[in-house]
């Protein structure tokens, strides 16, 4: 519905320029379930003093999460603040997602390091170094290959369907519990994976599966203690010299656990769990400490220790009203977290008594043991993952080496940060810090509360994304909004023209706003009728499509054009074009069914396109979609080999049939550096903005003019073969392009954080950015607009980046330089803390178009409103430092407070000035879970919304168990 996004305090001078918004929530875009979640493991310790190796150089301090969903999707999440500080308000933020086949799911996620003897101690991997397998409750193995975002290769269990499994701490084998109640292992050394061996069956499904801490060589400590022996002997020795793995555990569906021997693959003892009215009891959950003692989670809700010597029960706990579906384990070992399906997260502690007379050992009374601390909700609907990070090495502390202790860690005074998901779609995350003295002063990395102990601190729940880019896109000429969900896309028209609403319907907007996170049923109502009493037909809309496309995997971008005449799909495989045509027989049918576009597929573009693709490439889909502003064009980047295609659409067949042809390829992005030429960084980031502007394209311009001058024809003449060598030293994968208004340049950047700009007109590369050290999460291009001094800019295209640690850059496109105008903005000390503090990152960038009448109100310079899921800002990019939120609000009110001045004096002038200058990166967080937000038209907005409490209204009601009295 039309509501104004202009703030009450902004100057009468602004204010005339008030946006009226389409406020739509009829998108059914619904998010799938977290079913998984992974951390990477971190790599043991050398056993051998003369082969330690001390902890790397690397900053990395987060690892890479990966989160698993019910539609089959994996996404990959990077730590949002490159240079690992120790606190990013952003938390993860989504990197790259691995497409699942279609049909399917994760039901579990295992990482695994590639060359674990390269890594030392408690050094973070990276994501080059990782491997990771996925399970979704069937027989196959699926090993992702984390460069390309494709199946690496599949393994069948051959025991059925694969519910739980483990990679040992060493990383060079994977146990699988079956259908058939085999453990079978799995070969990693080497990068391979094949079967090694398999155990003794029992009759029952192995649910959940772990293993015990690994022993330490002995061979190596008899070399320590004799160190008699030679370096050569060392080298032969390697194979003994390494962690080896004795016991695992596996809970079953038959009321039991068992504890395994690694080597011979027999069972050495078995648990028996409570059963209640004589049905079996099933054990979802099972984890080990260093010590050997076995925690498990089973369907009844209670939480179990177990004595692994022995094989008998230390401490029972009734902690769950329901199934305990996954457990997790404190980096320190002191801390175990459990939940399931009554949405309760509960912690147990690891409690140690003081004996100051020392008569526990004498009466042999224990001098420790397991107490529940505490419980929260943090989620909605069933819990159905946790993970912690750092993760838990179950290894004692007597066998890490002086500088692989605690102290060393690069995790030292910085808490562990717990990740849940489950059926709500929500990923969230609480810090964990242990309740003692120095884990009071622990540094919160969520910047949540000053606490970092999950009993005191608050917890975030990041939003849910919807793809590498919206999953929203908007034909403003045609005023269509489509939507691309897991295997289907939908079309709406938006039928009415926004206005800006009077005094009066504000008030009763901003009431509604109140209400926009309420759950319950009496806000439903007011929704409805607040649109009744503010005119209800100019927020009208009507569904022209819905179709469901048959698709190798999810669908991974989406498109349409300008004049809503063609739409792109694409899946990881493929590409599909449809020109949708109006559906003259939808009126004469009276179907209701409101489909009023009728899509014709264009089935020759997949053969244009593997006519100029790289021999020996298979056929693949894109990653990033785009049509030109005139719709005639398409231009998308290839999911696996990162080449940029534009398309030309405009040329007919004999019958009038669409006969799309490929008017260059660019394989930019696939190349290590252009031309050979490698930018380490942006502008500086440092105190003096000043200089940022011309200090980083110093020198650099007249390489760039060589390059373009002297590589046009080598680039034209690219063959393909260099292409596939280029390809295969460096994988990338384009994330997100923008088109300037008017069609001449064309922007793309891909996940190394590099950007290019192509020059349309004469279809050619154009330069290439500096590399900045965060990825970029929006870019667009500025429409012609006045210059700071008043002047035009004569047509200058400035491409715009918004990165995912809060920084912005300004690019002039044809001086191939970063103004100097524009430097205080990629300087992150510089810019307003409400901005750099979102807790949402930014999803995209919009450019209001400039007004077509002369008398229709300007949008005030240089201005883009920056959206994320759950706020609107609008920034001013010409502000000059010093202006407009870079000046703190409290120092502005206590030097105004420090000169008196008289009435009428030149106060009010600085009163002005002052509310002026909040104007600049001003918030707007009355919207929740925005899709979308983009112009269509001068002064018309349209935002598109998912609210959270509209997902949770489609799912199966929540557990709830009544009590006598409440």
């Amino acid at each position: 519905m039309p509501v104004p996004i202009t703030p009450a305090s902004v100057p009468s001078t602004q204010a005339a320029h008030a946006l009226a918004v389409h406020r739509c929530r009829f998108v059914d875009y619904t998010p799938a379930a977290i079913s998984a979640i992974a951390f990477p493991p971190l790599p043991l310790p050398a056993a051998h003093s003369s082969k330690f190796k001390p902890a790397g150089n690397s900053k990395r301090r987060f690892g890479t999460l990966a989160v698993g969903r019910a539609n089959g999707n994996i996404e990959l999440c990077e730590w949002s603040d490159p240079e690992h500080s120790g606190q990013a308000p952003q938390a993860w933020a989504v990197s790259k997602i691995l497409y699942g086949p279609n049909p399917s799911k994760v039901d579990s996620l295992v990482f695994t390091l590639k060359h674990p003897h390269l890594h030392a101690h408690n050094e973070v991997p990276a994501l080059s170094d990782l491997r990771l397998f996925s399970a979704g409750g069937g027989s196959e193995l699926v090993e992702w290959d984390l460069a390309h975002g494709t199946v690496l290769r599949t393994l069948n269990s051959q025991g059925g369907a694969i519910w739980s499994m483990a990679a040992n701490p060493a990383s060079t084998a994977l146990a699988l519990g079956c259908e058939d109640g085999c453990v079978r292992i799995l070969d990693l050394a080497g990068g391979e994976l094949a079967h090694a061996r398999r155990f003794d069956r029992v009759k029952s499904r192995l649910l959940s599966i772990a293993w015990g801490p690994p022993a330490p060589p002995v061979v190596s400590q008899k070399k320590e203690k004799t160190g008699s022996e030679s370096s050569d002997d060392d080298d032969d020795d390697d194979d003994d010299d390494e962690w080896t793995d004795s016991w695992l555990v596996t809970g079953g569906s038959d009321s039991s656990l068992r504890k395994w021997d690694a080597k011979t693959g027999r069972a050495l003892d078995r648990m028996t769990m409570d059963k209640a009215r004589g049905e079996r009891t099933l054990v979802w959950a099972v984890g080990i400490l260093a010590d050997g003692t076995i925690i498990s989670g089973d369907s009844l809700g209670i939480v179990k220790f177990w004595d692994s010597r022995t094989c008998t029960q230390l401490h029972s706990f009734q902690a769950h009203g329901a199934d305990i579906l996954c457990l997790a384990i404190g980096p320190d070992g002191g801390s175990v977290f459990t939940s399931g399906v009554d949405q309760k997260i509960c912690l147990f502690t690891h409690v140690r008594f003081s004996d100051p007379d020392k008569t526990a050992k004498k009466s042999l009374r224990p001098t420790s043991r397991w107490v529940q601390s505490t419980s929260k909700r943090m989620h909605s609907h069933d819990v159905r993952a946790l993970a912690i990070w750092p993760p838990y090495l179950p290894i004692s502390s007597t066998a890490l080496r002086p500088s692989s202790s605690p102290l060393a860690s690069p995790f030292a005074g910085i808490a562990p940060i717990l990740a849940s998901g489950g059926l709500d779609a929500s990923l969230v995350l609480a810090p964990c810090a242990p309740a003692s003295a120095s884990a009071q002063r622990a540094l919160n990395p969520l910047a949540t509360s000053a606490v970092a102990t999950f009993e005191d601190a608050y917890h975030r729940r990041l939003t849910y994304p919807t793809g590498l880019a919206p999953a929203v896109s908007v034909a403003r000429s045609a005023r269509l909004v489509v939507c691309a969900r897991d295997t289907g896309v939908s079309v709406w028209r938006i039928t009415g023209r926004a206005r800006v609403p009077s005094a009066l319907e504000v008030d009763l907007l901003a009431a509604e706003a109140m209400d926009v996170d309420g759950g319950d049923d009496a806000a439903g109502p007011e929704r409805e009728e607040v649109p009744k009493d503010v005119n209800a037909e100019e927020c009208g809309y009507e569904k022209l499509l819905d179709m469901e496309l048959d698709t190798t995997t999810n669908v991974c971008a989406s498109a349409i054009s300008d004049d809503g005449r063609w739409l792109a799909v694409s899946d990881v495989y493929e590409v599909k074009l449809f020109e949708l045509l109006p559906d003259s027989t939808d009126d004469a049918a009276g179907t209701g069914s409101g489909t009023g576009l009728h899509p014709r597929r264009v089935k020759t573009l997949m053969a244009a396109l593997a006519a100029h693709a790289p021999r020996g490439v298979p056929p693949e889909g894109a990653s990033a979609l785009g049509f030109a502003p005139d719709s005639g064009r398409l231009v998308l980047a290839g999911a696996q080999s990162a080449r940029v295609l534009v398309v030309d659409l405009a040329a007919r067949t004999e019958h009038g049939r669409p006969a799309p042809r490929v008017l260059r390829a660019f394989a930019h992005h696939a190349r290590r550096g252009a031309r050979g030429r490698v930018v380490k960084r942006m502008p500086a980031r440092g105190a003096d903005p000043a200089e940022d502007g011309e200090e980083a394209q110093e020198g650099e311009e007249g390489a760039e003019d060589a390059e373009e001058e002297g590589g046009r024809a080598a680039e034209s003449s690219a063959s393909d073969e260099e292409d596939e060598d280029d390809d295969e030293a460096l994988h990338a994968l384009v994330t997100r392009l923008a088109f300037s208004p008017d069609g001449q340049w064309l922007a793309t950047t891909d996940d190394r954080c590099r950007t290019h700009v192509f020059n349309l007109d004469a279809v050619q590369h154009h330069t290439a950015l500096p590399t900045s050290p965060a990825p970029v999460a929006a870019l667009a291009f500025s429409p012609p607009t006045s210059t700071p001094g008043g002047g035009s800019d004569g047509g200058a295209a400035l491409l715009l980046l918004a990165h995912a640690d809060a920084t912005l850059a300004v690019f002039d496109v044809e001086a191939r330089r970063f103004p100097a105008w524009a430097a205080p903005l990629a300087a992150r000390g510089v810019l307003p803390r409400r901005w750099t503090g979102l807790h949402d990152g930014v999803l995209g960038v919009a450019f209001e178009p400039p007004a077509t009448s002369p008398a229709a109100p300007a949008g005030g310079g240089r201005a883009a409103l920056f959206w994320g899921a759950t706020w609107l800002c609008r920034v001013a990019l010409d502000a000059p430092a010093g202006w407009g939120g870079f000046v703190k609000k409290k120092r502005r009110r206590d030097a105004a407070a420090a000169v008196p001045s008289l009435p009428g004096s030149g106060s009010q002038n600085a009163d002005a000035a002052g509310a002026e200058a909040e104007t600049n990166f001003q918030l707007v967080t009355r919207y929740r879970l925005v899709l979308r937000a983009d112009f269509l038209g001068p002064g018309e907005l349209l935002v598109v919304e998912r609210p959270l409490v509209d997902v949770l209204r489609g799912l199966p009601p929540a557990f709830f168990k009544p009590r006598y009295g409440s």
